[in-house]
């Protein structure tokens, strides 16, 4: 699982924190909305990916993906949530 935000105010995503899954398959993650200064009133889509290939799988078809990495788009052959949107308040 990894969450990928985008920043409506740009063509980059960026993808965050691994999430911490717990026994019972929920998970949880920290998603950065921005910077102390910027972000503040844009809009973000937030996506969520999910896979069952193994590391060396998710290697080799390119769908590897690090915290803090900024991507073009998003990676293919994978599954997706429904794109949900947020505002950052101020």
């Amino acid at each position: 699982v990894r969450v990928i935000l985008h920043p409506l105010t740009v063509p980059k995503l960026w993808v965050q924190n691994p999430p911490i899954v717990g026994a019972d398959g929920n998970w949880q993650t920290n998603v950065y909305f921005g910077t102390e200064t910027l972000g503040i009133g844009d809009k973000f889509e937030v996506i969520v990916l999910a896979t069952n290939e193994n590391f060396l799988v998710t290697l080799a078809t390119g769908n590897f993906l690090r915290e803090g990495q900024i991507l073009e788009s998003l990676p293919r052959n994978t599954n997706r949530s429904n794109v949900v949107t947020v505002t950052r308040p101020k």
